[in-house]
């Protein structure tokens, strides 16, 4: 299971990283070139993934007994990573015009933390 949640992960670091890079390019444009205002992030959107992923990877943790391997940094990097990632992918399916894709994204913050968890993931 461990290696199932490090190559999701992995993608998700891939998906954080693309989504940071365009809301730079979309700052720099609305800096620079009085462009329209950076839509690559929705504050809301960072916030909810980050609180299913959090909560269900510590829910699974305590269910699982590997709360006491546990390590806050660990909880706060994987967080962290796949809050951004979620916001990205969200803003992404709301531009494109798909709302119930949108719903599906919701899930998978809550599938992964709960993976990350159960397997005890830590660096």
């Amino acid at each position: 299971m461990q290696h199932v949640f490090m190559g999701a992960f992995v993608l998700a670091v891939v998906v954080q990283c693309v989504t940071v890079l365009v809301l730079l390019l979309q700052l720099w444009r609305f800096l620079k070139r009085n462009g329209p205002e950076p839509r690559a992030l929705s504050g809301s959107d960072v916030l909810s993934g980050a609180a299913l992923f959090g909560g269900s990877m510590t829910v699974a943790q305590w269910l699982a007994s590997t709360w006491a391997e546990a390590s806050w940094s660990d909880t706060l990097l994987f967080t962290a990573v796949f809050a951004i990632a979620t916001a990205g992918c969200m803003a992404w399916t709301r531009r494109a015009g798909h709302p119930r894709l949108q719903h599906v994204l919701l899930l998978l913050p809550i599938v992964f933390g709960a993976l990350a968890g159960a397997s005890g993931a830590t660096f």
